[in-house]
């Protein structure tokens, strides 16, 4: 009996093969305006300084592009999110004080 076994190949995959890491989806504006404020707020929490300054960035490219942040208030100035609402609330409650 052969003691020879099949090797298995490794294959190094392409680059354009391998996923995205933030960085790179930052350079290249993938993310929306909701996404590039959460990955802000974590930057901020761990001073990140490099991610910071590529959501700045990545901000500036999607303007430039015409795109906009969609809007957080409906036509009357109330919030559209359950979280925008009650943080709302909260604060009228603080002014009554």
């Amino acid at each position: 009996m052969s003691q020879h076994r099949a090797r298995a190949t490794r294959f190094s995959p392409m680059a354009s093969e391998l996923p995205m890491n933030r960085i790179d989806k930052l350079k290249n504006d993938i993310y929306s305006f909701e996404e590039l404020d959460t990955l802000e707020k974590n930057a901020i929490k761990l001073r990140d300084e490099e991610t910071l300054a590529l959501i700045t960035r990545s901000r500036a490219s999607k303007k430039a592009k015409g795109e906009t942040p969609k809007s957080t208030v409906d036509e009357e100035g109330r919030p559209l999110t359950k979280r925008g609402r009650r943080d709302e609330k909260k604060r009228a409650l603080g002014n009554r004080k």
